[in-house]
């Protein structure tokens, strides 16, 4: 069990590194978070201005090779987390266990959902397709929703890790 949560660290490690890296070859003065600036849309507009810099600097193969690359971060990132919460559950610190590692569960899907959102719309850009402000708003509620549940699952691996410190047996010392 202990090799599992090793696997899902440096897989999570690399695959971080690699998107970090690649978001690099994004960023655009349309988009100057690159591939986040996606996540985020605040219109059609806005979503098509940042797909069409991609297309201009000949990105757009780029782009979607990282969005699908996210597809494979997913299950190692929330893996990771929903080992951790199950790994630090005890019992006296059992209470955010389950729940963080649902909550976890819910942010990779909430991932799963932002990533074909933004294959969506470069489908619609590339293809001449009007974006529509329902696509952007599903973009962006699903990363809102994402990030949200990522930092809730945070706080419950360090509620639990604290909780199973303090409450750890302490030797006796004479």
């Amino acid at each position: 069990m202990k090799w599992l949560g090793i696997a899902l660290a440096i897989g999570t490690l690399v695959l971080t590194l690699i998107l970090c890296g690649g978001n690099q070859r994004l960023i655009t003065p349309e988009a100057p978070r690159g591939g986040l600036s996606l996540q985020f849309p605040e219109s059609p507009g806005e979503a098509r201005r940042i797909i069409t810099s991609w297309q201009a600097l000949d990105e757009l193969g780029h782009a979607k090779a990282h969005i699908h690359l996210d597809f494979l971060f997913i299950p190692f990132y929330s893996g990771l987390m929903i080992f951790a919460c199950l790994a630090l559950r005890s019992p006296t610190c059992r209470r955010f266990a389950v729940p963080g590692a649902i909550i976890a569960a819910a942010a990779g899907a909430f991932d799963v959902l932002e990533d074909l959102g933004m294959l969506s719309l470069i489908d619609c850009v590339e293809n001449g397709v009007t974006v529509t402000p329902w696509l952007t708003t599903v973009v962006y509620a699903s990363a809102f929703s994402k990030f949200a549940l990522l930092l809730l699952t945070v706080i419950a691996v360090v509620a639990l890790a604290l909780c199973r410190a303090i409450n750890r047996p302490r030797s006796s010392s004479r």
